[in-house]
């Protein structure tokens, strides 16, 4: 998926990492998100970027698919903890 503003490509970090650690006991899954909150009010995507695959024009994503995918994780019992 490449964003692009006025023709340029950009980059950008994923807001979303996921990082599993092994343990003697099995693994524990790490996921770190970056994501709007009451002090820090960044967007996913520059107003003006546009984002394609293989050269068709896909919707912006928006912040519910991450607010959606934490709350199913929350929902199955499979998050121990949230921090801000």
């Amino acid at each position: 998926i490449t964003p692009t503003i006025d023709n340029k490509m950009l980059r950008r970090a994923s807001p979303l990492i996921f990082k599993i650690i092994q343990t003697d006991t099995g693994f524990e899954g790490f996921i770190l998100v970056f994501k709007p909150n009451k002090n820090h009010n960044f967007k996913f995507l520059p107003d003006t970027a546009r984002i394609s695959l293989k050269n068709v024009n896909l919707k912006k994503p928006n912040w519910d698919i991450l607010n959606d995918f934490i709350q199913s994780l929350e929902s199955s019992n499979l998050i121990v903890k949230i921090y801000p």
